[in-house]
């Protein structure tokens, strides 16, 4: 370790509780990204109605994890305003620092949302063009 630097904490960690819930929502959400894909790919014994239903699981998940995102950052913020209500002195390193790890589950919850529409937008395109076909 060079100088006074702390060690660097990774992303994960820096999420904290938030990391638990957080991951376990984007992994669903994968799995119906897949499930979903295979679904609209190969199935063709369901209908192009009932695979465009299914297909907002996708949405839904990844808009979750989003939320959830932002909760993780509002509650850090707001522990963080507490803390430095209390403090005598106060670092505006440390400060900055906090707020800065505060985003982290915020950009993990929107990274998951990006995914989660662009994966949604993509099959819709495929079902649509397969609805042109099945007529």
């Amino acid at each position: 370790m060079h100088g006074n630097h702390p060690p660097q904490i990774s992303f994960f960690e820096a999420m904290g509780v938030w990391a638990w819930i957080m991951v376990p929502l984007a992994l669903i959400t994968l799995y119906f990204i897949i499930k979903r894909t295979i679904d609209v790919l190969h199935d063709r014994e369901k209908t192009v109605s009932e695979c465009y239903r299914e297909l907002h699981t996708v949405l839904f998940w990844g808009s979750l994890t989003a939320v959830f995102g932002l909760l993780g950052q509002i509650m850090g913020l707001w522990n963080a305003i507490f803390t430095i209500i209390r403090a005598t002195d106060i670092n505006p390193q440390i400060v900055m620092k906090g707020f800065r790890i505060s985003f982290y589950p915020t950009i993990f919850g929107l990274i998951t949302l990006v995914v989660a529409a662009i994966a949604w937008y993509g099959l819709t395109i495929v079902l649509r063009k397969r609805k042109g076909a099945d007529a």
